[in-house]
């Protein structure tokens, strides 16, 4: 989808660029609204399925860590039936409660990293899927600005057609 997304925004920048300069106004070009429009429009029906593959995204967070955590927790109740099944013999035992301590702390330590990395990941695509939108809104807003000057302009140069004709 951001393929589409930039898609839009490259075809929403041609419009702009294509757009006849108007003099005098700092840079303003006119543009035909429903073309730009239904660039927006495009746009937005865009935007649902990229924040669908973000709240995708946390899904499978979720389930990677729940994943992490059903390792480790397996990981210590293997220890713990090791340890009680050698309780008898002293040097065992400790031996046993050392290495399931030693498992306790390396699942511990993986299913931190796990979850620091997703949310690493996840930060990292959420801002860029942010500042991808951001550059969407400000591009929308700078078109719509366009578009109501230029909508401004038109009703100045009616009424100046219409003292020419008097």
């Amino acid at each position: 989808m951001t393929n589409k997304i930039d898609e839009f925004l490259n075809i929403l920048e041609d419009l702009l660029s294509r757009g006849a300069k108007v003099p005098l106004t700092g840079g303003r070009a006119l543009v035909y609204a429903n073309e730009g429009l239904e660039v927006i429009n495009e746009l937005r029906a865009c935007l649902p399925d990229e924040l669908k593959k973000a709240d995708d995204i946390l899904t499978r967070e979720e389930s990677i860590i729940e994943s992490a955590k059903n390792s480790a927790d397996l990981i210590i109740r293997k220890a713990e039936e090791k340890a009680c099944l050698v309780l008898n013999e002293t040097e065992i035992t400790k031996r046993a409660q050392i290495k399931a301590q030693d498992i306790i702390s390396e699942a511990t330590i993986n299913a931190r990293e796990v979850k620091n990395s997703t949310y690493q990941y996840l930060s990292d695509l959420l801002n860029k899927a942010e500042k991808g939108l951001q550059g969407c809104l400000n591009d929308i807003k700078t078109t719509k600005g366009v578009i109501n000057q230029s909508s401004l302009a038109r009703p100045t140069e009616s009424k100046d057609k219409n003292a020419e004709r008097m």
